[in-house]
């Protein structure tokens, strides 16, 4: 029968029934605006209805095809002696309990209160997993793929290959509480392997820094928002993730002064940044352009999100031949190890400049006795700072410089 023909077998409104006199049991069910497949059968004497399908998307050929599957393996499992409508029931039973599991987002809200605020590092390993699962957070755990997880962490290794080492560690313990918990039928992570990352040491050059500094200015008018959080990042030595989800109320340029709150602070203390020349000169741009809340977000209604893209175009600016592999991360490094060098900064004030609260400088007795936050030694040192850039990007370019000194 066509699809004409069929549409003219059901009433225009209300519901009717089409039985198929081909495929006993078979039969459409509504009218011609919709309806839907339905097999009607008998198991042990009790009369059982299944639903396969919508009209028209689900055809009169498919539907038998799928009635007669159907149909096939009841008869199988009633020859083997299996409880048809009990097996049918456990089914139903378990479609409902996953239909009734909570989105991966409000799961990940239990995870958070259950287990990863009791952590010291329950924060970082939030932030972590909430990157991951924002393209199918909406979904239901059971409804995620390993390949829609795998395929977050690929986008990550091509520009942090560490972070993409950390997300996965933070992850595996998560995927295994849903499976725990029944939200989903299988830990699709049971079967990777973490990564052992080493401790990175890396420090670039006055010169490499220099060829960043330079790449970043001169990045295309069409990445400005690119290129300011990175130009913010360099003149800062802030972690990317505070700066772009930097907020304009955080922030006064007149006191040169960038005030990062708790929530946003990695440990959980309130943190002052003084801004230097090239750290002012980058967020005024910024928030010039804009009158929204965040600084480098879309408009400003969003924090920053394209870090994979900004580092692909960065890349195509600098010549890194013969360079080793380096992660903005290693900016923070940068900073505290070339200001020490050049006799700009002790090394407290790096740290407090940083935010390290776990440190040789300010760990055991001294961390709790000592909260002075030191502002003019860091307002003096994060000037240093701009200026060692700004040197740097002159000697990258060929220019004379005098020689830093402290």
């Amino acid at each position: 029968m066509s699809k004409l023909k069929l549409k003219e077998a059901l009433p225009d409104t209300g519901r009717g029934t089409w039985r198929d006199k081909t495929t006993p049991g078979l039969e459409l069910i509504g009218n011609k605006t919709g309806a839907s497949w339905f097999l009607r059968y008998r198991v042990s004497g009790k009369r059982i209805r299944d639903k396969l399908g919508r009209w028209p998307g689900l055809d009169l050929n498919d539907a038998r095809k799928v009635a007669k599957v159907k149909l096939a393996a009841v008869a199988t499992s009633a020859a083997a002696g299996v409880n048809v409508s009990e097996q049918r029931a456990a089914a139903k039973a378990e479609e409902k309990r996953l239909a009734e599991a909570p989105t991966l987002e409000a799961a990940l809200g239990t995870y958070d209160a259950a287990r990863l605020q009791h952590q010291k590092r329950g924060k970082d390993g939030l932030n972590q997993i909430a990157w991951v699962i924002e393209p199918f957070k909406t979904k239901r755990p059971h409804e995620v793929k390993l390949a829609d997880v795998l395929r977050r962490l690929d986008l990550k290794r091509e520009t942090a290959p560490s972070a993409a080492a950390a997300s996965l560690r933070v992850m595996k313990p998560f995927t295994k509480w849903l499976h725990e918990r029944g939200y989903a039928d299988d830990d699709i992570l049971a079967g990777q392997k973490t990564e052992q990352t080493r401790r990175r040491a890396r420090v670039l050059s006055l010169s490499e820094l220099g060829q960043v500094a330079n790449a970043v200015d001169n990045l295309p008018v069409a990445s400005k928002r690119a290129r300011g959080v990175l130009q913010t990042i360099l003149a800062t030595g802030q972690r990317i993730n505070q700066v772009g989800g930097m907020r304009r109320a955080d922030v006064d340029l007149d006191a040169r002064l960038w005030n990062i709150q708790p929530e946003q602070s990695k440990n959980d203390d309130p943190h002052q940044v003084p801004l230097n020349d090239r750290a002012v000169a980058a967020i005024r741009a910024a928030m010039d352009s804009h009158k929204g809340e965040y600084v480098f977000g879309d408009r400003g209604r969003t924090p920053f999100s394209g870090w994979s893209k900004a580092r692909r175009i960065l890349d195509r600016e600098l010549d890194q031949e013969g360079w080793d592999g380096w992660t903005w991360h290693d900016v923070r490094r940068t900073l505290a190890t070339q200001l020490a060098e050049h006799g700009l900064a002790a090394e407290s004030t790096c740290d407090l400049i940083l935010n390290h609260k776990a440190s040789a400088t300010r760990g055991g007795i001294t961390g709790v006795y000592q909260l002075s936050k030191q502002l003019p030694a860091k307002r003096q040192a994060m000037d240093a700072w701009g200026g060692l850039i700004d040197q740097a990007a002159a000697m990258a370019s060929g220019e004379n410089v005098v020689g830093i000194e402290a």
